[in-house]
């Protein structure tokens, strides 16, 4: 007989509790660890969005760029047709100049926003830009949305700093998560590391070849497991499958583990009764299930076994 295991969890309608996750770089070297061997916690008081950047052993010399998706339309990938040379950073987002390197996102990922920070003596600012969808953009063609609060004085030997937008800044509401993936780069030419947040970059810089990311690393500040409110929807993991019972709408539907990295994401989804999602490359474990479906969201804690 089949043993059922289901869960009933707290479905989180209001931002009532937040979280702090916290990512590691993919602990590559090629220019020297300052991003491939940090690390970066993500925390939020319903309001604005704070980061903790904490880097490697190598002084942050060069300028980090990370790609944000919200979830509505945005590139699947960053090539010559976004070349905004208007300024350092706009060139590092579009990772252009005379060493272009073209950036594939993982599966479901498009980016519509980007984060570019740099401490060095040539530039000490961080700024959030939003990516037009579509079309060529040239110079001053990325749109400035605000300012990243970096503190002042921070350069690139400083261990640990921190910068912030808000969820406005982004589009979203406070219930709402983002998935994002980061490089690492020389912004006065585009010669890329191969240092960065995400999967897929083999070690080796790609200096002005491409980048093809693998996954992407996913924020939401309901990743706790605190109960806030109980309503009758259930989960039900049955032979490495999972189904929702009681929701019949619209949704998208992610699986995190513990530590805030996506499994599964299926976004725009009619999640009904009779539909079972494929958890058989997911290994056992406790995760998190995040719901979004007409303006909710909801967080679940599930057992794989």
């Amino acid at each position: 007989m089949i043993k059922n295991y289901i869960l009933w969890l707290a479905i989180i309608f209001t931002a009532t509790s937040f979280g702090q996750t916290t990512y590691n770089g993919n602990t590559n070297t090629g220019f020297g660890g300052p991003i491939g061997q940090s690390s970066m916690s993500v925390d939020d008081d319903g309001t604005t969005i704070t980061f903790t950047f904490t880097k490697g052993a190598a002084d942050f010399n060069d300028a980090m760029v990370i790609y944000i998706d919200t979830g509505v339309s945005g590139r699947t990938t960053i090539d010559g047709d976004v070349n905004d040379q208007g300024d350092n950073l706009r060139r590092a987002v579009s990772n252009a100049g005379d060493n272009p390197t073209t950036i594939n996102f993982p599966a479901t990922f498009e980016a519509t926003h980007a984060i570019a920070i740099s401490v060095n003596v040539f530039t000490n600012f961080a700024g959030l830009w939003s990516i037009p969808n579509t079309g060529i953009i040239g110079d001053n063609g990325l749109p400035f949305v605000s300012s990243a609060n970096l503190p002042m004085g921070t350069n690139e030997m400083t261990a640990s700093f921190t910068f912030s937008i808000t969820w406005a800044n982004l589009g979203l509401a406070n219930t709402d998560s983002f998935d994002f993936v980061a490089t690492y780069l020389n912004s006065s030419n585009g010669f890329s590391s191969d240092e960065g947040y995400g999967g897929g970059i083999s070690p080796g810089n790609p200096g002005a070849g491409t980048i093809t990311f693998s996954s992407f690393e996913t924020y939401a500040n309901t990743l706790n497991l605190n109960a806030v409110n109980l309503e009758n929807l259930y989960v039900i993991t049955d032979n490495k499958s999972l189904s929702v019972k009681g929701l019949n709408a619209m949704g998208t539907l992610s699986i995190y583990n513990i530590l805030g990295q996506s499994v599964l994401h299926e976004q725009n989804t009619f999640i009904e009764d009779n539909l079972f999602f494929d958890l058989s490359n997911t290994k056992k474990g406790i995760y998190l299930l995040r719901i979004s479906s007409e303006g909710k969201s909801i967080t679940k804690k599930i057992i794989i076994r």
